[in-house]
């Protein structure tokens, strides 16, 4: 839908006059298009002068806002193009010969949700980062630091996923390690030493996840052996539709725990 301007009395009339007697062309001001459409274009309509009045486009889907979009919208996550889009994913132990250089991990809360970062950038990700030397192959290592320095979440029942084979034309190949855990403990919101920042942490449905992160096809396997993973974790199955929500500074009453935890 686009903003075509203005149109003339005399431009309107020999429009609706083309079909005399049909209701397939009608000029009706907003506040009259009750009854005259349906849902979904009631909403398109609606978001069009929204975006109208806020200067910039919208992006909708049988007239909704896809759940990513209006998430970044709302949680200032910023677009990006992630090279992991073209990882290749294997749920299967690291070659021996091929270096790991990062670990990442699906945090998960106990009613399914996964903790995701959002930095003073804007970008997301879930926690964790780069294999330190003194780590060597040592992801799971690598992961608790990174949890904790990024979200300062301690984690339990931590265990291996798979890795993505990162090869790319300018450097040698690597493994990018995932893992999946419970969240033991939130603390409270700290400054990441990595970045000198303080990251908002964020619960959000598993697939949803995976689309914020924009890792295209290669996000499939790992989501599902995520999944698999909390199912042994005993962490509920995310509800349908669950809310994106912050996670509180002070890490007290954080949403997505069970009573008594």
């Amino acid at each position: 839908m686009f903003d075509g301007g203005g149109i003339s009395r005399s431009a309107r009339h020999r429009v609706t006059s083309a079909r005399p007697g049909s209701d397939e062309v009608a000029f009706v001001p907003v506040e009259q298009l009750d009854g005259r459409v349906g849902g979904p274009v009631r909403r398109v309509v609606e978001a069009a002068l929204r975006a109208r009045r806020d200067g910039c486009p919208r992006y909708l889907e049988d007239g909704w806002e896809p759940a990513v979009l209006n998430t970044m919208r709302r949680h200032g996550i910023a677009p990006w193009v992630h090279s992991g889009s073209a990882w290749r994913w294997y749920d299967a132990p690291v070659p021996d010969e091929l270096p790991i250089r990062q670990s990442w991990v699906w945090v998960f809360a106990p009613d399914g949700r996964v903790v995701m970062y959002v930095d003073d950038t804007g970008q997301a990700g879930l926690p964790g980062g780069t294999l330190e030397p003194f780590e060597q192959r040592d992801a799971a290592a690598a992961s608790r630091r990174e949890v904790r320095e990024e979200t300062q979440i301690e984690l339990r029942g931590l265990r291996y996923l798979g890795y993505l084979r990162d090869a790319p034309p300018d450097g040698p190949a690597c493994a990018r390690v995932r893992m999946a855990a419970a969240i033991a403990r939130v603390g409270r919101a700290a400054t990441d030493p990595a970045t000198g920042t303080v990251h908002r942490r964020l619960l959000v449905p598993p697939r949803l996840a995976a689309e914020l992160c924009g890792w295209g096809p290669s996000a499939t396997g790992q989501v599902d052996a995520a999944l698999h993973a909390a199912r042994s974790l005993g962490v509920a199955e995310c509800a349908p539709g669950a809310p994106v929500e912050e996670i509180p500074v002070d890490g007290d009453a954080a949403p997505g725990r069970r009573p008594g935890r």
